[in-house]
């Protein structure tokens, strides 16, 4: 497999500002990833054919400094040969077998923020995309039982992913309304979590609240959050109770990339996209290679359209999900 990525053509070029799917073939040598469209600041990097765990780089913490979405292990420090840095038009990889192994191939979710920069507003630092509705925060805790957290993105947020960087534990998520989840887990969200990690409290277009939770908010330590909001024509996250029967979720646009999690059940954080097609799965919180599913049929210029299966569809059973599209 070699460099591949999405390609959108219109009468004339359009740049892309916000997000974008590339795939790479490994070759056991520092390796100059293109076609990006921009220079990156949050790099979600997962091996296809070999199990391995999920990459998440970001320019806020430093290119070189990785954290795992499939586990509770802290941040890394600084590895030259792993991911090494952001790109005019992409990323590039050392020679480590995780990243760039001859013989295996990798996708990178790619999204653009503000370049690194950032500005810094009660001990957050932001790096804000207002126009796409993302951004990583950096802050330090501080015990506080109901901290409110200025993201900056103009919007409310509806999806917050955290996690501490110096000591081992969760990832404490919120997506759409429920507030009590890990990405690292496959359990069903859970109200008491949600109680000390986003404090079940709906964000604004301001702020949102985080609890006392070591997981999200203890003064001995660091954390880093990515946020988004639905911004139309773009991403979209929402919500929906299965009815084992073939239907169709409402985005507004044709997506790119797409995760579901069951929320009231125990499920993976499965995840698809259009440049491996979408009858192909990784999931964020196993370290296993990409599998063959046929659970989503198609999808279209409003939204994507999935079968029966309990897996996205279980009579009764909640469901929530987010979506991208290349932009």
């Amino acid at each position: 497999m070699s460099v591949n990525k999405k390609i959108i053509e219109t009468e004339s070029a359009v740049p892309l500002e916000a997000f974008n799917i590339v795939t790479y073939s490994g070759t056991s040598a520092s390796h100059s990833i293109t076609g990006v469209g921009f220079q990156p600041d949050f790099v979600w990097l997962k091996s296809i054919t070999q199990i391995d765990n999920h990459y998440w780089q970001d320019s806020s913490r430093g290119a070189t400094r990785r954290i795992y979405s499939n586990q509770t292990l802290p941040e890394y420090p600084p590895d030259s040969n792993r991911f090494t840095s952001f790109d005019a038009d992409g990323f590039t990889v050392g020679s480590d077998n995780s990243v760039n192994m001859t013989g295996h191939d990798y996708v990178a979710w790619c999204w653009k923020m503000n370049g690194g920069s950032t500005t810094t507003t009660s001990g957050v630092a932001r790096q804000v995309n207002s126009t796409y509705g993302q951004a990583i925060l950096t802050y330090a805790g501080d015990d506080t039982s109901n901290r409110y957290v200025t993201h900056g993105i103009g919007t409310a947020p509806r999806v917050v992913i955290t996690k501490a960087r110096d000591f081992t534990a969760g990832w404490p998520t919120q997506i759409d309304l429920y507030y009590g989840n890990r990405l690292n887990s496959n359990a069903a969200n859970n109200a008491g979590n949600g109680a000390v990690f986003y404090t079940n409290w709906p964000p604004s277009t301001t702020q949102y609240r985080i609890g006392f939770s070591d997981e999200i908010n203890f003064s001995a330590y660091n954390y880093v959050s990515y946020v988004f909001a639905s911004i139309a024509g773009y991403s979209n996250m929402g919500s929906y109770v299965g009815n084992s029967t073939n239907r169709t979720i409402t985005t507004g646009f044709q997506p790119d990339w797409i995760m579901i999690k069951t929320m009231n059940t125990t499920g993976d954080w499965q995840v698809w996209d259009s440049v491996r097609g979408f009858n192909k799965k990784l999931s964020a919180n196993t370290d296993a290679a990409e599998s063959t599913t046929s659970v989503i049929t198609g999808v279209s210029s409003t939204g994507f359209s999935i079968t029966s299966d309990s897996t996205v569809n279980g009579s009764g059973t909640e469901y929530a999900y987010l979506a991208f599209k290349i932009s």
